[in-house]
């Protein structure tokens, strides 16, 4: 692990951040050249053509024509996210390398028994970008109308009913998990290397039930080959506007969306900070971005940074108590 007290304030430094005004960097703020003055590199830590590519190539575009300067992705694929992550928080503290990471870089420290990056001290939040709302997808076949209808089925059959999900850690089975715990269904997972081949074996039959996101769900629920039973976000999907909310299908305290988001390494000048928070706010409140988002699936969302620092804490310990009550490990 790398030796982090060196290298800044990491998240618990972001929520703290508007109480904090020391400038950054070493040299005078006179002697500092315009950010940015050279390409700016946005790490994808997985890989080109997914949902976290799509999000991170509109906001380089987005933000490179705002900036006046290249916004570069780089896709760095690999162990849940690791690698991409990794290499930013190993980067150089000067705002020219950012991640664009996913709900997973808060599932990962209680997922793995070693990390290679310490995400609460090495990584700072700047923004949220998006979120893509989970739904609870059901195959069409499965006698049960209602969230209340499939507990009682699955209690009547205990073990009987098998739930999909795309590796160990990921989303999907961390919330079919929470579920199971919030329930107390007794179901069987069954793993795919990805949520593309899980959603097709359901929507064919093969499981009866998993918890995708909408972007890779919502072809197979507007042909009927995938029912949606509950989202599991606070509110509705304004994509989605017939589907109830899990609490509204009589689940509470069920609310889980995967997020996405940019960081930056610990340490790096807090005003750079600043001005990519203000820019990519700036970014995502256009028309035209929130409206790619929506053909993707995905709802714009944007935050300072310390409400961002506040989410990736809670997630943390919310994720290391679920992990450690399920017994999910990755070596």
């Amino acid at each position: 692990m790398m030796n982090s007290g060196k290298r800044g304030w990491g998240i618990q430094g972001a929520v703290r951040l508007a109480d904090l005004a020391a400038p950054g960097g070493n040299m005078p703020a006179a002697a500092q050249p315009a950010y940015p003055s050279k390409p700016v590199r946005i790490v994808v830590p997985w890989p080109a053509g997914g949902g976290t590519d799509f999000a991170g190539r509109v906001m380089a575009q987005r933000l490179g024509k705002r900036m006046g300067q290249a916004f570069l992705v780089e896709n760095r694929a690999g162990v849940a996210g690791n690698i991409g992550a990794e290499a930013v928080a190993r980067s150089a503290l000067d705002g020219y390398t950012l991640l664009l990471a996913i709900t997973s870089v808060s599932i990962n420290p209680a997922l793995f028994a070693k990390m290679p990056f310490d995400v609460a001290k090495d990584l700072v939040p700047m923004t949220l970008v998006a979120r893509a709302p989970m739904v609870l997808s059901i195959h069409p076949v499965l006698p049960a109308r209602t969230v209340r209808e499939l507990i009682e089925l699955g209690r009547r059959r205990p073990g009987e009913l098998n739930f999909a999900y795309s590796g160990a850690g990921t989303t999907m089975q961390v919330s079919a998990e929470m579920f199971k715990l919030v329930s107390g269904l007794r179901t069987v997972g069954v793993a795919y290397e990805g949520g593309a081949p899980a959603v097709a074996d359901l929507a064919s039959g093969q499981v009866q039930f998993a918890f995708p996101t909408l972007p890779s769900v919502l072809p197979f629920i507007r042909s009927g080959r995938v029912r949606a039973f509950a989202v599991i976000t606070a509110q509705r999907s304004a994509m989605l506007p017939e589907v109830p909310t899990m609490v509204e299908g009589g689940v509470k305290d069920f609310d889980f969306a995967e997020w996405y988001g940019l960081f930056v390494p610990s340490g790096t000048p807090r005003e750079v900070l600043r001005r990519l928070n203000e820019e990519s706010v700036a970014v995502l409140r256009t028309g035209d971005v929130r409206e790619r988002f929506a053909v993707q699936g995905l709802e714009v969302l944007s935050s300072t940074p310390e409400q961002f620092g506040e989410l990736v804490q809670r997630d943390l310990a919310r994720f290391r108590d679920v992990i450690r009550r399920v017994g999910i490990k990755v070596e």
